[in-house]
């Protein structure tokens, strides 16, 4: 499923996101901010920083 991370509930209509809340244990996401010219200080917060401060269930 692809979904919008940057958006509050995953950008998930209300029916399906009160769904998954109860059915779904674990997400894993795959994505992440890819440039090969910056350092990697600026792209760790948003690679590991905002996922693991983000709580969705």
């Amino acid at each position: 499923m692809v979904r919008n991370s940057c958006k509050a509930n995953l950008g998930l209509d209300e029916k399906t996101w009160d769904y998954l809340s109860q059915t779904v244990d674990h997400i894993f996401h795959a994505g992440a901010l890819v440039n090969h010219v910056l350092p990697y200080q600026h792209l760790f917060e948003t690679n590991v920083l905002l996922w693991k401060a983000r709580k969705y269930f």
